[in-house]
């Protein structure tokens, strides 16, 4: 006679043994994957809008180290321009001075020349006649970068105006042999326009970095902000890639994306912070 197997008890867990327990494991086995694609699809979607905020951070960066690339080369041109002048090679000063106080009509931009020594030969900072100081910037100030000629300094307390500036300058000898400097000094707070230009959104932080890492101006807080070092994050990645997006954090302590750009030209730096909550993560 054959036995059939019919009404063999099933093995396996018990739950598996009733039609609830089936069901389950059927709806599980449909939804568990479509669940994962679709936190697999999220993921994907957030770390490529991610990925599209810090491209446009790096070109915003990027241009607008552009932008000061600009400014500086166009003060560079200008003492060339001014160098040509006859009363300048000749060492003229009143003559000289009496020309470039229509260039430089305001307290802002200042045309100085000094010799060798340190001495003021012309500065249209001050009244026309006024006696002229003796001043000797750190070599800090110098440490700055040079390109075709022009130097451009760190930021620095200007000794006359006692405020922080940087200049632009030109070393040469004039035709009676004498060596002089010849430079263009600006407020640090004027290169501030280069944020309000451009309308950074508040809650975002715009820095602009000398060669020697401090901070000349910054869209936000500037005047308690102006001479303080970047963060030791930001200054190691300036010094392995000419741009950038990296998380770090404000001076203030705001935890941030950070984009940065070394301009091309004169090597100071872009920086532009955003908020770590408002870019996907």
């Amino acid at each position: 006679m054959t036995v059939t197997q019919d009404n063999a008890p099933m093995r396996g867990p018990a739950f598996l043994r009733t039609l609830r327990g089936r069901l389950v494991v059927l709806t599980l086995a449909v939804l568990v994957p479509a669940i994962l694609l679709s936190g697999l699809l999220l993921w994907s979607a957030q770390a490529q809008a991610r990925r599209s905020i810090e491209g446009q951070l790096r070109e915003t960066t990027q241009a607008l180290a552009l932008v000061v690339d600009r400014q500086l080369g166009e003060q560079a041109s200008m003492l060339s321009a001014l160098m040509t002048s006859p009363s300048f090679k000749a060492g003229d000063w009143p003559a000289f001075d009496r020309q470039v106080r229509e260039v430089f009509p305001n307290f802002h931009t200042a045309l100085v020349v000094v010799d060798e020594e340190g001495q003021q030969l012309i500065n249209t900072r001050l009244s026309p006649g006024a006696p002229l100081p003796r001043t000797l910037m750190p070599a800090s100030f110098w440490a700055g970068t040079t390109k075709a000629g022009a130097k451009v300094s760190n930021l620095a307390l200007g000794p006359v105006i006692r405020q922080q500036v940087i200049a632009v300058a030109r070393e040469v000898r004039l035709d009676d042999g004498q060596w002089v400097r010849i430079s263009i000094t600006t407020l640090a707070s004027e290169f501030g326009s280069v944020f309000k230009d451009q309308r950074l959104p508040a809650t975002w932080t715009g820095s602009l970095i000398d060669g020697s890492g401090a901070v000349i101006t910054r869209s936000r807080d500037a005047e308690k902000m102006i001479g303080r070092r970047a963060t030791p994050d930001i200054l190691q990645a300036l010094r392995t890639a000419p741009s950038g997006v990296i998380k770090s954090q404000t001076l203030d302590g705001i935890k941030t994306y950070s984009a940065f750009s070394k301009s091309p030209g004169y090597g100071w730096a872009i920086l532009v912070g955003v908020p770590r909550a408002e870019i996907p993560v």
